[in-house]
């Protein structure tokens, strides 16, 4: 299955970042679906791409392509029906992530794919509510994403080996440096990393092996 069609739910910060990571790809359309209809409805994505256009990383020429892949819409239906990848980016609340992927799936094709962008939560609890749970999957994006090549796809208790395989290979056909997590596990793989280290900074203070200046 190849992606073509992404749909963003949530069009907040991690939303409007996504969407920009998506838009770049020249072979992608995204639709970036929001509650309520905003009257810059992508201001937030136009303020990161001057962003990258003052740095250099992104021509005025290209930022238009961007925005030219990118629709925006209140319409649910509309949103979802033609999406190969659904990703939402709502707030970190189980029951709200629960409910919204009950809501979407039967408004998607057979063949999409559902994604949650959660940093914390378990995929197989959040996909609970889903009855074909083969199709559903963690990617799990860093903030910014449009700076941070870093994906962690993860694989919830029955997310199948196709489902990963194709969300890992588009990651990386846009440009992403995606890893699979093959177990759900809290704070997936670079969370757990990132702890690791700061438990034994800590423990070097705490017995006296070097002072926090030089940890830093």
């Amino acid at each position: 299955m190849s992606i073509k069609n992404v749909t963003v739910l949530g069009s907040g910060l991690m939303g409007n970042g996504l969407t920009l990571v998506f838009a770049r790809d020249p072979d992608t359309h995204v639709i970036l679906r929001s509650r309520s209809m905003k009257s810059e409805p992508l201001a937030g994505i136009r303020t990161n791409l001057d962003m990258l256009i003052s740095k250099g990383a992104m021509t005025e020429e290209e930022a238009g392509g961007v925005l030219s892949r990118i629709a925006f819409t209140t319409d649910m239906e509309k949103a979802l029906k033609d999406a190969d990848l659904v990703i939402e980016c709502v707030l970190e609340d189980m029951e709200l992530k629960q409910n919204l992927f009950s809501e979407i799936e039967p408004l998607c094709k057979d063949s999409c794919i559902l994604a949650t962008n959660t940093s914390v939560m378990s995929i197989t609890e959040i996909a609970s509510k889903v009855k074909d749970k083969s199709r559903f999957v963690g990617a799990h994006f860093w903030n910014p994403p449009y700076l941070i090549p870093l994906v962690e796809v993860v694989k919830g208790e029955e997310t199948s080996d196709e489902t990963m395989d194709t969300v890992y290979d588009y990651l990386k056909k846009i440009g992403k440096k995606p890893v699979k997590c093959a177990k759900d596990v809290p704070g997936f793989i670079a969370n757990r990393l990132q702890h690791a280290i700061w438990r034994e900074a800590l423990s070097i203070v705490e017995n006296g092996i070097a002072d926090p200046a030089t940890v830093d």
